[in-house]
């Protein structure tokens, strides 16, 4: 097992669980901060996949061209089953050609 030296991360608690993995291979070289866990200020926008929407459990935007209008909306996603404003719900495999973010992409507009 590798040692870790968190004293300086302010993701202490995180890179401990990662050392009471042991199937874990991981290590944390923190100097100013944990190399492992560097927090950004806002965190990615791409596409979801299958798979991250069937594990999710919160609300997702989803980027198509409603009957009214507009670049999307936002939608429940629990477990890989989409319920949208009006109550509809689809399984996302049954949905493949609309594309589901965590937020809206930058420059739409929430509709």
């Amino acid at each position: 097992m590798e040692e870790f030296d968190c004293k300086k991360c302010l993701h202490e608690k995180v890179c401990a669980l990662w050392a009471s993995r042991e199937s874990q291979n991981a290590s944390c070289f923190c100097t100013d901060g944990c190399d492992y866990f560097t927090p950004t200020l806002t965190p990615p926008n791409e596409p979801l996949t299958l798979e991250e929407l069937r594990e999710m459990d919160e609300p997702v935007w989803v980027a198509c061209k409603p009957i009214e209008g507009g670049n999307g909306y936002w939608c429940l996603c629990q477990h890989g089953h989409i319920i949208t404003p009006a109550g509809s719900i689809y399984n996302v495999k049954e949905i493949p050609h609309w594309v589901f973010y965590r937020r809206p992409p930058e420059g739409e507009d929430e509709t």
